[in-house]
Order: structure tokens, then sequence, then C-alpha cells
């Protein structure tokens, strides 16, 4: 049960700096607006939409495994 309980902390924790990547996600979005090349422009904002995208299914996928490993834990 220790177990589950530091990977329940941990996944906590996780999701704090999971937040906070947001953020900058967000702040690294305001700098492109300013970019003036159109080109340039679109691939970091490709960049950053599949960087967010990625983050998503890790987190996804992790939340899964964690409600299965609590599960079995449980029974």
């Amino acid at each position: 049960m220790l177990a589950v309980t530091s990977v329940l902390a941990l996944n906590e924790q996780m999701s704090r700096k999971v937040k906070d990547l947001s953020k900058h996600f967000d702040s690294i979005e305001n700098a492109i607006d300013t970019i003036d090349d159109t080109e340039t422009r679109t691939r970091l904002r490709e960049s950053i939409k599949l960087s967010r995208e990625m983050m998503s299914k890790v987190m996804l996928k992790l939340s899964r495994q964690i409600g299965t490993l609590v599960g079995r834990r449980g029974t």
C-alpha cells in the first residue's frame, strides 16, 4: 500500500509541474505571436501544439495506469 501512496503522491506533484509547464507554453505562444516571419511562426505554433498533445497523451496514459494499479491493490 505504501507503494501506491507514493505513486499517487508523485502523480500529484507531476500534475502540478504539468500545470506549470502549460503556463510556460502559454507564454511561448504569446512570444510566437510577435514573430514577423509567417513560416517561422507557423512552424513554432505547430511544435507547441504537438508538445501539448504529447503531454496530454502521456498524462492520460499515466492516469489510466495509476487507476489500474490502484484497482489491483484494492482487490
